[in-house]
């Protein structure tokens, strides 16, 4: 019988970025420890810091918002991308471009890890999206001072 349950944990950008590999090692050990425990968990990564860069200096040059969205979206996909890659063979080597995508890793038993999927949707956003769709009974968002 499994012990664990399902969740859906949300990491900050700036935990992800500027990278750290014992902050990525520390956190493949801590979800390699709630799937040996019987945790069905998906994972959400802001854009952090690099987006918001990008961003004020888009901005500043007269940008419109509805693009900015989208380097926001890119820039959490590459923190989302580190981590899927630090937690590789727990997690396949890509980042899902939306939810069926995400189900369909977790129904694999593998460990999907999102960043952004659309234009004027948050990350936060995405995490609360997807707790009905897996099962998951819960989300966290990982403290932004938590090993980094």
């Amino acid at each position: 019988m499994r012990k664990g349950g399902s969740a859906v944990i949300k990491f900050s950008g700036s935990l992800i970025y500027p990278p750290s590999a014992s902050y990525l090692s520390d956190l493949r050990e801590a979800v390699k420890v709630l799937l040996d425990e019987g945790w069905r968990i998906a994972i959400v990564v802001g854009g952090g810091e690099v987006a918001r860069e990008y961003i004020r200096t888009l901005r500043a040059l007269g940008v419109p918002e509805s693009l900015l969205d989208e380097i926001g979206i890119e820039s959490a996909n590459l923190n989302a991308l580190s981590v899927a890659l630090a937690l590789y063979p727990l997690s396949p080597p890509t980042v899902p471009r939306d939810l069926r995508e995400a189900v369909r890793i977790s129904q694999e038993g593998l460990v999907p890890v999102l960043g952004g999927l659309q234009p004027g949707q948050s990350t936060n956003a995405v995490a609360a999206a997807l707790p009905p769709l897996p099962g998951a009974a819960r989300s966290w968002e990982a403290p932004r001072g938590a090993g980094a």
